[in-house]
């Protein structure tokens, strides 16, 4: 550093070679109050601002990163390293456009450039933009092909796309030319999760965090033998925590900077090795210092309860790919009976939208296995757990519901033992949260077991609300494969039986929605709200019914309240939010965008969610519209591209950018775009909407012999879809192809959906001039 004896390369290297706790001894008498950044060279700042994130001091860290911006933005050294330095007035929108115009960061240095070119890819894939992503990769890899950052980038890339095999010979590359990097660590370690190896995992960076001095590689290290421990029993277990706990104890001695973000992540660190440990003393100790007011409610659950018994089941931890956290959860539940099921085959047959239970169940029915639904409560679920049997979870938010595997308890933590496919270590929850239903069948357990133990788990289920919540996923399968009459009569055979439950009520909301009796639905909500108030599932029914009556004075209304006073109006019972779910802004900023003196206050609460959840893809699509009415183009489309690709079964959202590219003069990218969802989902039956989807696309764009052979094709390996053929027969009539729309109206005819027939046959009636049959 200038003014002091220790030349920058020298620093430069020890960094490079991991030696960070070397490097702050080299150069500590600068790391005080007293030192003056303005004497510092621009490359040394930019160092510093490195070397300090690798010893804990994150905060300073950025600090240092803002001065060096201060001092010279448009250098291409500033400019990469502080990418993720977010400065005052910061937008995500404007900072992804500016990866769009910065595609290359413009200077001599290769080995710079190839990582701008390898940050973008994975800020890409990040949003599942892969297409982007792996463009960057290869312009990386073409400028560095042998540097260990490029690689392990490309693993990450590959990893977001759930392509783990070829992710693992890549981090293995990036494991050679750079061993020991923390990020080569974190991207090899998160791969060798992904395959199901955590030992090699935990000990091969336990070996470098032993021998090293990166806080970042030890603190991942603990993560991982903890996460090994939890696989291992007896002595074995016990020497891998030992190993842990030793290796923690170094942690504050690696990170000489660290802030209170840092100590923080240590002292949970510690929480977690005592946990695993069953050390109860420690847990005590470094609860506070980890500010979680869990652990200490954990802790007061065991005083209470000392003696409280501890089930976990024996299970296979499988990581879900992308939206198939049901069949993932389902395969874990299955191994704990000492079975498997190929959660990848059932999701690739049933998957599209995520994966609705009742077509889970079916695939598993086929496969010679027993499906029992029932609506969750403490009590049932401690019964199934002690009497061996697993199950899977439905957790629903407001926007979203996700499917994780209850494999045991705890009773003396007050704790749920839960496998989240999302990840690989067991997860504790309190058992608060299913103390009591929330709805008449929320949250939805579904148990599956083989023949020989249906009968106890009858007796174990039996109940009313038992028969309702398996009522409601046989409603849901009628509905959308044999139509609102065929539904109708399981409404009205379940109205018989149980007239006055809470879950028969919300089945007659939802059918009377879909006839579009709307206010006997909302009379019918209204009733079953008053019961659960604090119902996500009701909640959003009544929003959405709200929504659906045209209503727009009301719907902005309820809507109002939710976002800027941040509780659900008209219920004596309100549900108050620190923040109000993502769904309902930006609804209401939809609502508000409508008019142009509130379009800018549009803007500001689709940024606020941007802000907290960049990845939110209904944020990101009203965003678009928004843009569009202000001509804004290339914001506009790029807003929409990511929506596209972050919710990729989404028909809206492919349809408008679609619409968007042509209007641009980019008809054939966006044809492109619909066709590419095609090839890439629409194999199985509950992907037809993507062929309607490019179908239409060609039809209102003027190409309709192109749109001719896509019909063909789809109706080639979608023969029996009655979503299918309810499209092709109005569609083939548009085209005048009159006899095989006939030809098409029989089979659907012959199949038993009266409603999808009806809605077809008065279509093609009405197109034939045959009025008194339509």
């Amino acid at each position: 550093m200038r003014g002091c004896l220790v030349p920058i390369k020298k620093i430069q290297d020890l960094y490079d070679q991991n030696h960070f706790l070397e490097a702050f001894q080299e150069t500590q008498p600068f790391w005080n109050a007293q030192t003056e950044l303005d004497q510092l060279s621009l490359e040394q700042l930019v160092l510093a601002g490195r070397l300090a994130s690798r010893l804990g001091g994150s905060r300073l860290s950025q600090w240092l990163f803002r001065k060096a911006q201060l001092r010279d933005p448009k250098s291409p050294l500033v400019r990469y390293y502080s990418l993720f330095v977010k400065q005052k007035g910061y937008r995500l929108l404007n900072w992804l456009r500016s990866l769009e115009i910065d595609k290359d960061l413009g200077c001599e240095d290769a080995s710079l450039r190839a990582s701008w070119f390898a940050t973008h890819a994975v800020t890409w894939a990040s949003f599942r933009d892969f297409s982007r992503a792996h463009e960057c990769i290869q312009k990386a890899l073409s400028l560095a092909p042998d540097d260990g950052w490029i690689m392990s980038c490309s693993a990450d890339v590959l990893g977001f796309q759930d392509r783990w095999q070829e992710a693992e010979s890549v981090a293995e590359r990036a494991w050679e030319q750079s061993h020991g990097a923390p990020f080569v660590v974190s991207s090899l370690g998160n791969v060798l999760l992904h395959l199901g190896k955590i030992d090699q995992a935990a000990q091969r960076i336990v070996v470098i965090a032993e021998s090293g001095e990166s806080f970042e590689v030890a603190n991942s290290a603990c993560w991982y033998m903890c996460a090994w421990a939890e696989v291992l029993e007896g002595e074995e277990q016990r020497r891998v925590l030992e190993r842990a706990k030793s290796l923690c104890d170094r942690l504050h001695s690696l990170a000489p900077l660290a802030d209170r973000h840092t100590k923080t992540a240590i002292a949970r660190t510690r929480l977690d090795i005592a946990q695993a440990m069953d050390d109860h003393v420690l847990m005590e100790k470094w609860a506070g210092d980890a500010r979680s007011p869990y652990y200490r409610r954990v802790l007061e659950n065991i005083r209470k309860n000392p003696d409280g018994q501890r089930i976990r089941f024996k299970y296979a931890r499988a990581f879900q790919k992308h939206d198939t956290c049901l069949p993932t959860s389902i395969s874990s539940v299955i191994s704990t009976l000492g079975r498997t099921v190929d959660a990848e085959a059932m999701a690739s047959d049933i998957t599209f939208r995520g994966t609705s239970y009742w077509s889970a169940a079916d695939w598993l029915i086929e496969r010679g296995y027993v499906v029992r639904f029932f609506t969750v409560d403490l009590g049932l679920a401690s019964k199934l757990i002690k009497h061996g049997f697993a199950f899977v979870l439905n957790l629903r938010a407001e926007d979203s519901a996700h499917a994780v595997a209850v494999i045991g308890l705890d009773e003396a933590a007050g704790t749920i033992l839960i496998h989240d496919p999302q990840g690989f270590r067991t997860c504790e929850y309190l058992s608060d949260f299913i103390s009591k239903p929330n709805a008449p069948t929320d949250p939805i357990g579904m148990v599956i077991v083989t023949p020989e133990h249906v009968a106890l788990v009858d007796q174990l289920l039996q109940g009313q609300d038992v028969d309702i919540a398996t009522e409601e996923q046989h409603y849901q399968k009628v509905l959308l494969t044999n139509g609102s009459e065929a539904a109708k009569e399981v409404l009205d055979d379940l109205s018989l039986r149980y007239p006055d439950h809470a879950g028969t009520k919300l089945l007659r909301s939802w059918f009377a929605i879909e006839q579009g009796r709307l206010s006997v639905a909302l009379k019918e909500l209204h009733d079953v709200y008053e019961l659960y108030p604090d119902s996500i599932q009701i909640r959003r029914s009544l929003i959405d019914t709200c929504n659906q009556m045209g209503n727009s004075a009301l719907m902005r209304g309820v809507l109002s309240d939710i976002v800027e006073r941040s509780v659900l109006p008209g219920i004596e019972s309100k549900q108050l939010w620190q923040y109000p779910p993502s769904t309902y802004v930006c609804q209401y900023a939809d609502f508000l965008r409508m008019s142009k003196p509130s379009r800018n206050q549009s803007r500001q609460l689709l940024e606020s969610v941007l802000h907290r959840h960049s990845t939110n893809a209904e944020a990101l699509h009203n965003l678009a519209d928004l843009l569009w009415e202000e001509h804004a183009n290339e914001d506009m489309l790029l807003c929409y591209r990511l929506a596209s690709c972050l919710s990729i079964s989404n028909e809206h959202y492919a349809h408008a950018y679609c619409d968007a590219l042509a209007r641009q003069g980019r008809l054939e990218e966006g044809l492109t775009w619909l066709e590419n969802r095609v090839l890439n989902h629409g194999t199985s039956v509950f992907a037809v909407s993507t062929w309607v989807t490019w179908i239409t696309g060609l039809e209102d764009w003027g190409l309709p012999d192109r749109a001719l052979v896509a019909c063909a094709q789809a109706m080639d390996q979608f023969l029996d879809s009655s979503q299918l053929l309810s499209f092709a027969i109005p569609f083939l009539c548009r085209m005048g192809q009159w006899d095989q729309a006939v030809e098409k109206l029989k089979c659907l005819q012959a199949q038993e959906n009266p409603t999808q027939f009806h809605i077809a046959a008065a279509r093609f009636y009405a197109m034939r001039g045959d009025l008194d049959l339509s």
